[in-house]
């Protein structure tokens, strides 16, 4: 009978290593199961030369920024590209020593870099060639705007040609307009020659 009962004490009875490999593979299954929120946020979307990196985090500090001071609403894959496009802008920003005005005052972290993505674009966009005969036909085209003498003359069919100021004259504001219709076009190509001068890969869409 005492055979017995040590038969079934050795048999059923697991030893302290045996318990703590158990314990420790069940530890190791529910980490793999379920990671923390902490590694997510520490997932990298996007990665290139010269140490630039994008995790989820600065994503969704991103994010939490537009939520809460502007309308601006993206589904998720659009979000994502327009993120790593901010923070790849904000670093040539640096690169080209652009530098925000004193007056700025950012709202969060994550509106710094929005600031200096926008300003490295303002600095693309003066840069970027319009056509002469574009720049005219604008002006034919919207004289209506171009007036020297004040509003009253647009109650007129006929605005007499002295009416208008000269095109030297109007070029600066016609440029400012145009500038703005190809913004996003622009920016779209920045950005691609960007993704390709770093070599950036990562979980995002590279084109518009």
């Amino acid at each position: 009978m005492r055979l017995l009962d040590e038969l079934k004490r050795m048999t059923f009875a697991p030893s302290p290593i045996t318990l703590f490999c158990l314990v420790l593979s069940f530890l190791c299954a529910v980490a793999g199961a379920t990671p923390s929120e902490s590694d997510n946020n520490t997932t990298v979307v996007a990665t290139g030369d010269d140490g630039f990196v994008v995790t989820q985090q600065d994503i969704e500090r991103l994010r939490s920024f537009f939520t809460k001071y502007t309308p601006f609403e993206t589904n998720p894959d659009d979000f994502q590209r327009y993120a790593v496009r901010t923070f790849l802008f904000a670093k040539e920003a640096h690169r080209h020593r652009i530098h925000l005005p004193d007056s700025f005052q950012p709202l969060d972290p994550a509106h710094t870099h929005v600031a200096l993505a926008e300003a490295y674009l303002d600095r693309v966009l003066r840069d970027y060639a319009l056509d002469p005969v574009v720049i005219e036909s604008y002006y034919k085209a919207h004289f209506e705007e171009f007036l020297s003498e004040g509003d009253a003359l647009k109650r007129h069919d006929v605005i007499p040609e002295a009416a208008l100021l000269p095109l030297e004259s109007a070029k600066e504001k016609i440029e400012r307009t145009l500038r703005g219709f190809v913004r996003q076009r622009v920016a779209s190509q920045v950005f691609q020659d960007l993704v390709k001068r770093y070599h950036v890969s990562g979980d995002f869409s590279h084109v518009d």
